[in-house]
């Protein structure tokens, strides 16, 4: 793999994790705002914390 293919696989994964922490950002705001309503164990709320772990875990795999 020559210079350029690196900088163009590095510049991908850069984007990638942008716009994981894009997706992220708006899943944390979405659970925040959910749990301001519902309570914290309510089916809402987990199932969005669960998104945003998968989430977090993209955004930790991705290189």
């Amino acid at each position: 793999m020559n210079n350029t293919s690196i900088f163009f696989v590095m510049e991908d994964v850069m984007e990638q994790k942008k716009l994981i922490l894009i997706e992220i950002e708006k899943c944390r705001k979405e659970m925040n705002d959910l749990s301001k309503h519902l309570d914290l164990s309510s089916d809402e709320v987990v199932s969005i914390s669960r998104q945003l772990d998968k989430l977090l875990n993209q955004f930790e795999k991705a290189r």
